[in-house]
């Protein structure tokens, strides 16, 4: 398998699922968290779309937000070959929300340790 769509349920990912004949999807709602679930062999590129939001329940379970970053640097590690496409957000420019703070620094981790990555802002 070649190819990894992270939140693959998601609005975007659902879309972009229908491109690919052959894929891996990871979503929690299959039950399946980035932080504990397997992760499949021979991956080249990840959709990395997955992310514990709205912006609003940031402000709730804080905690649980900066599982984005653990997520993230998941990925960086088990895949250190592959390219990254990660979808990011506007809210990650000016972080003045736990979302946006952790989406900040998912980008910026990826800058620094990832030499494959691409950064999307929706």
């Amino acid at each position: 398998m070649s190819i990894l769509i992270t939140g693959f349920k998601g609005n975007i990912g659902s879309k972009l699922s229908l491109l690919f004949d052959n894929f891996v999807g990871i979503d929690t709602k299959d039950g399946k968290d980035l932080l504990t679930c397997e992760l499949p062999e021979g991956v080249r590129t990840i959709f990395h779309l997955a992310a514990h939001a709205p912006v609003e329940w940031s402000w709730q379970d804080p905690v649980r937000t900066i599982e984005n970053l653990a997520s993230t640097v998941r990925l960086v590690h088990q895949y250190p070959d592959a390219k990254i496409i990660f979808a990011s957000t506007g809210a990650s420019i000016d972080p003045i929300t736990p979302y946006g703070f952790s989406k900040w620094a998912c980008n910026e981790y990826l800058k620094r340790f990832h030499k494959h990555a691409v950064i999307l802002y929706f």
